[in-house]
């Protein structure tokens, strides 16, 4: 997990961000399972997951 935002004070989402900055087709699937092992330890918090790629080319295709 390249950052987490946490929210300071109030019960806001939590923010988990992944930089990607070389191709590789599993970047979703890393992204996701981040996001699902923060939900497992924080069941009651809502999760929003962000992946910056760094160039167009290194974005794979949405997982089918």
């Amino acid at each position: 997990m390249d950052g987490i935002f946490e929210p300071d004070g109030h019960d806001g989402p939590v923010y988990v961000v992944e930089f990607q900055g070389q191709h590789s087709e599993k970047a979703w699937y890393n992204l996701v399972t981040k996001i699902g092992l923060y939900g497992e330890e924080h069941p009651h918090r809502d999760v929003i997951g962000i992946g910056i790629f760094l160039r167009e080319q290194d974005r794979p295709r949405f997982p089918r």
